[in-house]
């Protein structure tokens, strides 16, 4: 049979990572890789740098909340037929920003053990539909969600 089941890691207290640039992004990161400043984070990590502040309001999903959005990612998913018959179990772990508008954006694969697993999470997330944006000040803010999907067989 094949099985497969999301996990949501989602930074406590919805703190968001905004780049240098204007583009804010939610996620979590190892405490290691903060340094604290006055009510802003600086963030390292490999290759990008973000500064995180708190939102007002997360986006919210289509399906109403986080839990019914796991639940649709889970319902929709297929398992490739290249990486069910190779026995291709694991974890895939992708990265997506709701935007200012509640479109998803910016779908990035963090960890995958096969490109077809990957490329199933990242069509079911990119179908996902419009959110409610984040807001910040009242205002719509991006916001990064990191977003990991166990692939098993039994």
């Amino acid at each position: 049979m094949k099985r497969f089941r999301s996990l949501l890691t989602i930074a406590v207290s919805a703190t968001i990572l905004a780049s240098c640039s204007t583009t804010a992004k939610m996620g979590k990161t190892a405490p290691d890789r903060q340094t604290h400043t006055d009510d802003e984070t600086a963030v390292t990590v490999p290759g990008k740098s973000f500064e995180t502040m708190i939102v007002d309001t997360a986006p919210i999903p289509p399906q109403g909340d986080m839990n019914g959005f796991r639940n649709w990612v889970t319902a929709n998913l297929s398992y490739p037929n290249e990486a069910y018959q190779l026995n291709i179990t694991g974890i895939v772990v992708v990265s997506f920003v709701v935007d200012t508008t509640g479109s998803i954006q910016d779908i990035e694969v963090l960890q995958t053990p096969h490109v077809s697993l990957a490329e199933e999470v990242c069509r079911v997330i990119g179908s996902s539909g419009k959110w409610q944006p984040a807001t910040k000040d009242g205002q719509p803010a991006n916001f990064m969600y990191v977003f990991p999907v166990i692939f098993q067989i039994d």
